[in-house]
């Protein structure tokens, strides 16, 4: 249960009588340079804990005094009887020292995990539940939940809490200045860069100093970290030397002096060079364009298109194919009897399908021939319609008309829809003699006109 300490009565006249005017200065404390000074000279060769502690909290900005010993001894606090055995020092006694700070701090009994914090100072009883064979630690991480505390050169001391060595109490040292350990790196990518290298990317971590990056594949043994991976505070990284049909993995943490986030991991297929398109196909997109069109390829990121000519002299990219992910390519400026060739390739970062081709020749066009099955239809009591049989190769057709009044042929600017194969002439007037003529139209040219009579009747009253 989370308490904060009682000394006792006993405990209290002893500490006012031996410890006397000994009191913490009120400073700052800093536990950025406490940890620091813990993680640079925790194996310095200080033999005992409490001195180690005190040198770390002096670094912290709170003085510990170092008083002689009496006798030269190195007395405890005896927990059961709640009496000193014989004037300590704080400076060098675990017990001393947790009633030095006592006065200017809060301590917490039996502590939980989560009562204690990056700086704070713990002491855990030894046997006997003197204080004399206790020890204690100041905690310099916080590893998943789990404090890490140092105390002096002894390495079984440095680590983490046992059963053995459970923290008995906490001094809440005021004034920490330590973050708690950093969350999990977030939006973990894996793109490839190239046919043998993937880059590993993620979001910056606030409060985070740096990154670690491990890997693994089904041949590593478990997870492995990459010695070129130098650059910690970086938040991406390349693997390189990636091979076909391995599944590689790969884990990012972020880092502080706090402790460790836990692990995000990702997993990294390289990819393979994409087959060949299929489906390849030349059709006449108009007189001097053609439209070179293939299926999509899985996998493909986008296509190369190139095309030969005997003229060329070799294949050659068109510098007007600028939609690279596009499934068809149009090809225009295209010469009458000229064969054109055209081949296609899909490609992805890990690289390029073979080739694949397709020949194209620009037929001889040929001017078209005059239109056949020309009628005359009245439509309406002023409208005849005009219509003719569709030609062949025909792109377009020409319509005029021609009155006794009209000086000639004459272009009537109402027929608009150039490819239709009829035409209505409206307004007639009784009487007249109307004349109309058609012709085919193509790139090659044009078909010789054919004409048609028609005269609007004169309709009398009955």
């Amino acid at each position: 249960m989370k308490k904060t300490i009682s000394l006792g009565l006993t405990l209290l006249m002893i500490l006012s009588l031996l410890v006397g005017g000994l009191s913490v200065e009120a400073a700052n404390y800093n536990s950025t340079a406490a940890v620091a000074y813990a993680n640079n000279h925790w194996n310095d060769g200080k033999g005992l804990c409490a001195e180690f502690v005190s040198d770390c909290l002096n670094a912290g900005g709170i003085t510990i005094p170092n008083k002689a010993c009496y006798n030269n001894n190195d007395y405890s606090y005896n927990k059961n009887s709640g009496t000193l055995d014989g004037f300590t020092n704080p400076y060098k006694c675990a017990s001393s020292l947790l009633l030095y700070l006592s006065k200017s701090y809060t301590v917490i009994t039996d502590p939980k995990y989560s009562d204690i914090a990056i700086g704070d100072v713990v002491f855990m009883y030894g046997a006997g539940n003197r204080w004399r064979d206790g020890h204690v630690g100041i905690v310099v991480k916080i590893n998943n939940g789990a404090p890490i505390y140092a105390a002096h050169n002894n390495a079984t001391c440095t680590g983490s809490f046992s059963s053995s060595r459970y923290p008995t109490y906490v001094v809440k040292m005021k004034g920490n200045t330590v973050t708690t350990a950093p969350k999990s790196p977030t939006g973990l990518k894996a793109v490839a860069k190239a046919s043998t290298t993937v880059t590993i990317s993620w979001n910056s971590v606030s409060g985070a100093a740096s990154y670690e990056v491990q890997y693994k594949t089904p041949n590593s043994g478990g997870w492995k970290a990459d010695p070129d991976y130098k650059t910690k505070t970086a938040t991406s990284y390349i693997s390189t030397g990636l091979t076909n049909d391995y599944t590689y993995q790969y884990r990012v943490r972020a880092v502080n002096s706090a402790g460790t986030s836990a692990w995000v991991t990702i997993p990294y297929e390289k990819p393979v060079a994409p087959i060949k398109p299929t489906g390849l196909k030349a059709v006449a997109n108009a007189s001097t364009t053609v439209r070179i069109s293939w299926k999509a390829v899985s996998g493909a990121a986008s296509y190369e298109v190139q095309y030969q000519t005997p003229n060329s002299g070799g294949w050659k990219a068109d510098p007007d194919y600028k939609t690279k992910t596009a499934t068809s390519y149009i090809s225009t400026g295209l010469i009458e009897n000229y064969k054109y060739q055209y081949r296609v390739r899909a490609v992805n970062s890990a690289g390029t399908s073979a080739w694949v081709e397709i020949s194209y020749k620009k037929p001889v066009v040929l001017p078209p021939t005059a239109p056949t099955g020309l009628k005359a239809v009245a439509k309406a009591s002023t409208t005849v319609t005009v219509s003719w049989n569709a030609v062949s190769g025909a792109d377009s057709y020409e319509v005029q008309y021609q009155t006794p009044n009209s000086s000639g042929w004459k272009a009537d600017p109402d027929y608009k829809t150039k490819t239709a194969t009829s035409y209505i002439s409206t307004g007639l007037i009784e009487n007249y003699k109307y004349q109309y003529r058609v012709r085919a139209v193509n790139s090659a040219g044009t078909s010789a006109w054919v004409e048609i009579s028609y005269k609007k009747l004169l309709i009398l009253p009955l």
